[in-house]
Formats: structure tokens, sequence, C-alpha cells
């Protein structure tokens, strides 16, 4: 499980072009709940491609600059 963190912290934290807004942790732990919340598109009542797109867009504008 850390070695997977490790891995998700330098696939997104580590990027020079993706100025953080918020807090490493907060950052790791949004990008998480969105992926798991895909987990369970059957129950969504709604596309759940548009709502992934969706929530990315908001997403993405929130945590970098």
């Amino acid at each position: 499980m850390e070695e997977s963190n490790n891995r998700n912290r330098q696939l997104f934290s580590g990027q020079p072009y993706l100025k953080l807004k918020v807090d490493e942790d907060m950052e790791m732990a949004v990008i998480y709940s969105l992926i798991m919340g895909i987990r369970n598109k059957d129950i969504l009542p709604y596309s759940h491609v548009a709502t992934f797109d969706f929530m990315v867009e908001q997403l993405v504008e929130s945590l970098y600059e």
C-alpha cells in the first residue's frame, strides 16, 4: 500500500507543471475518492462517463493552478 501511495504521489504531485492550490494529502484524498466513486458506476442515476468528466473538470481547477 505504501509503495502504491508513493507512486501516486509521484504521478500527481511530482509534476513540475502542476502547482497545488491545496495540501498534498488533500490532493491525494480527492483524487482517490474520485477514482473510487467510479467503481460504483452501476448505481449512479446519470452516465458515469459524464459524471466523471464533470467531477474532473471541477476538481482540477480547485486542486491545481
